[in-house]
């Protein structure tokens, strides 16, 4: 500042030490959900359904992330749930998932506004209570719920600020350690032909 030089440390950090068990082959690591603001999810929204594997493919393509078996939503397309490239499927190797837009922010979709795709991170809250508080204060100040909170590994919803920002709120409950029966690894060969499953058979 001021024109004045800040020294630079560079620190060398042994692979067992906390940090590196947040790194993206092994986050996120089992405190993450207590720490208030930390991204915890994100949903990748598409303007056209049949255009999500490709886009998992270019994921893929540049990453390294894995798509795990698609879900199907009668009418409105897949959800589709990416995974980290280690291979697994286990609760910690999940990053996000992509889905339509007009299926997750209906009302987006009908406005016609904000970009054509859209990637939605959410926020971790420490309990329920949190991101009760926390969503009532944005819309105190002018903001508004696009998703109530609801259900889905522990209670989630979205909102948008006065400014037009979209971002989620996620109280994380799912175990880290767990696998899904739900959860299967998708080999990049069969990102085109793999069948979807059904959206109620995956609720059971």
């Amino acid at each position: 500042t001021n024109g004045e030089r800040l020294p630079f440390v560079l620190v060398e950090v042994p692979e067992d030490a906390p940090v590196f068990q947040h790194s993206a082959k092994r986050a996120p690591f089992p405190m993450q959900p207590k720490v208030d603001g930390v991204v915890n999810w994100a949903d990748f929204l598409v303007e056209d359904h049949k255009n999500q594997r490709d886009v998992a493919k270019a994921l893929h393509d540049a990453f390294g992330w894995n798509m795990a078996k698609p879900i199907r939503v009668p009418g409105n397309g897949e959800y589709i749930t990416m995974l980290n490239n280690t291979g697994e499927a286990a609760n910690r190797h999940k990053l996000g998932g992509m889905l339509p837009k007009n299926m997750l922010l209906p009302k987006l979709a009908e406005e016609g506004t904000g970009p054509g795709a859209l990637s939605v991170p959410f926020l971790s809250c420490h309990s329920r209570e949190e991101l009760e508080v926390k969503a009532g204060m944005a819309v105190k100040h002018g903001g508004e719920m696009l998703v109530p909170i609801m259900q889905a590994d522990g209670d989630v919803c979205i909102i948008r600020d006065p400014c037009g920002g979209v971002v989620g709120l996620y109280h994380r409950t799912d175990d880290w350690d767990t696998t899904k029966p739900t959860t299967v690894v998708v080999p990049p060969a069969d990102y085109d032909t793999v069948e979807a499953m059904d959206f109620h058979a995956a609720q059971n």
